[in-house]
């Protein structure tokens, strides 16, 4: 797997709590726009960027660095109530 499958929910840009760069004051990206899409996706921080983060913690296991991080996002679509449709399956 090249690329994690993010189905583009927005749940993880409304959890920035905390991060200046990002956080408009509510935990919600300042970047997110209406359509639930990153609104700086091309030059968006590492951070934001699931294979970036996953280099950047040394490489571990990539299966299972994305298997975690699609349970993480499954979990806060979950508390969202957002439609299984979103759901990241790998």
């Amino acid at each position: 797997m090249k690329k994690f499958p993010c189905t583009k929910c927005g749940e993880c840009c409304k959890h920035v709590h905390g991060v200046k760069k990002l956080d408009r004051g509510d935990g919600t990206c300042k970047f997110l726009t209406a359509e639930n899409l990153c609104g700086i996706y091309e030059n968006r921080p590492a951070v934001c960027n699931i294979e970036k983060t996953w280099a950047n913690k040394g490489r571990p296991d990539k299966a299972k660095y994305f298997l975690y991080s699609a349970m993480v996002c499954n979990a806060l679509q979950v508390d969202a109530g957002i439609g299984e449709e979103f759901r990241i399956i790998l």
